[in-house]
């Protein structure tokens, strides 16, 4: 450790600003993304000019004679770029790679923490012992995933010209297949750089943070419609380093992750402690928007009520904010625009938060019934006996086979295992609600009619799977 910056904060009596989170430069991910394309591209047009030789096109359908001497030639050519050693160019894109990043990410770090405690820590943030490792280590692995881009792609060509040839498949067959070969591996390397500029990043950010003494730090998302459950679920909470979730790992690990580590410096907060947080604020905000002023108030007043609730599941405020307001007139705006497709940022974010939420709650295993109004013959026709079903919005059902105020001519008996039990977070408690979350997947195992033509209800029985 360089120094213990909580400490000189704690002895100057120097309270650190909140944190605001300023979003991470790509320019070291383009950069890298721009080295792999071109590496890809340089090997992809070498095989595709190889694909031409000796016999103008590759394979001559009607001319087996043909087809074995351009098979052997592109053979050969493959083995010969196998065998060449591109161990020099990985480690030049790699090193190019790391050393930009660094760079970037010690500008950052020192920017973010001066901004927070007013202290230029710029000296005390270059490249220390831990830094160097870090560094070294994050070259070598992206050396070896660089080569793997070449090997793998070579691979996979070799094994679809070898194909070819045992299968007498057609030339344009064969030449399509290597394009989209190319084409995959081209989303490989830009998925790598992508996932690996979010791992140098917090690799070098958590080093930095260590050299000064910051130990601890809260866990912060990029608040979209992509973030990861596990991922919003850790959203304000509070981490040590050295002991991260079992799950994820500390922000950045994960593959893709996108999230990013706040460094917390005032010693009384401790691990796990929820943090309400400026991005906090601004999901209570999203959630009143959407259900409305009447019935957020209402939320407000439930969730004053359901603290026993609320800390028996450790649900955050803006969680409980979700279910509640779910439970609302709220549930027939959000379901629809999930039916449809239509999804805005906000809904995607309270879809999020809301699944979120029904995932810190025990399942619930059990029969429950669901009861609509009607279906239309393009909806009915999905639910055939022995078919899957998934349902891209949240399934509302209740204990209870009839519940006052919900009728129709279709009831739904599901047979469940995941649901969750949110009457004690409803403003409709006695509805006695179980709550399946969005994309649950169900299996049709009857359907049945009964009663006189004007009468008629169709029963659908579900088992979730």
């Amino acid at each position: 450790m360089l120094m213990n910056l909580p400490e000189i904060l704690k002895n100057q009596k120097t309270k650190a600003k909140k944190f605001k989170t300023l979003k991470m430069s790509k320019r070291t991910e383009l950069w890298y993304r721009q080295q792999l394309k071109q590496l890809v591209k340089t090997m992809t047009d070498d095989i595709e000019r190889a694909m031409q030789q000796p016999q103008g096109s590759f394979f001559m359908d009607d001319a087996k004679g043909f087809q074995a001497i351009s098979a052997k030639a592109l053979m050969k050519v493959l083995e010969k770029y196998e065998k060449s050693d591109r161990t020099s160019q990985a480690e030049n894109i790699a090193n190019g790679f790391v050393n930009r990043g660094n760079a970037q990410n010690q500008q950052e770090v020192s920017k973010n923490l001066k901004n927070q405690t007013g202290i230029d820590l710029s000296t005390y943030l270059g490249n220390s012992p831990r830094i160097a490792e870090k560094v070294n280590a994050m070259t070598t692995a992206n050396v070896q995933l660089i080569k793997s881009i070449s090997s793998q792609y070579l691979d996979k060509v070799q094994n679809a010209v070898t194909q070819a040839v045992v299968n007498g498949k057609p030339n344009k067959d064969l030449v399509q297949q290597i394009k989209d070969i190319g084409k995959t591996t081209e989303k490989r390397a830009i998925f790598i750089a992508r996932d690996q500029s979010s791992k140098l990043n917090a690799a070098l950010t958590q080093a930095r943070h260590e050299d000064v003494g910051i130990k601890k730090y809260m866990w912060s998302t990029s608040l979209d419609e992509r973030v990861r459950d596990s991922h919003a679920d850790k959203e304000g909470q509070i981490f040590e380093y050295a002991n991260p979730p079992a799950d994820t790992g500390n922000p950045g690990h994960d593959f893709n992750c996108r999230c990013v580590a706040i460094p917390v410096l005032d010693d009384v907060v401790s691990h796990g402690v929820r943090e309400e947080n400026v991005r906090n604020d601004k999901d209570v905000q999203i959630i009143e928007e959407l259900i409305g002023k009447t019935d957020f108030n209402l939320a407000n007043d439930k969730l004053v009520r359901a603290t026993e609730q609320v800390n028996r599941y450790k649900l955050s405020k803006k969680e409980s904010l979700a279910i509640i307001g779910y439970t609302g007139s709220f549930y027939k705006q959000l379901n629809k625009s999930l039916r449809n497709g239509d999804l805005t940022p906000k809904i995607s974010r309270y879809e999020t938060l809301l699944n979120s939420a029904l995932n810190k709650m025990p399942p619930f295993k059990g029969v429950t019934y669901r009861t609509i109004g009607k279906l239309s013959k393009k909806d009915l026709s999905k639910y055939l006996v022995g078919a899957i079903v998934t349902e891209s919005f949240f399934v509302s059902s209740s204990e209870l086979e009839k519940v006052n105020g919900f009728s129709g001519k279709v009831q739904f008996i599901i047979n469940g295992k995941n649901g969750r039990k949110i009457a004690d977070l409803s403003l409709y408690p006695h509805e006695k609600e179980v709550l399946f979350k969005s994309k649950s997947r169900f299996i049709v195992t009857r359907v049945s009619k009964k009663g006189l033509l004007w009468r008629k209800i169709t029963t659908i029985e579900l088992q979730e799977i």
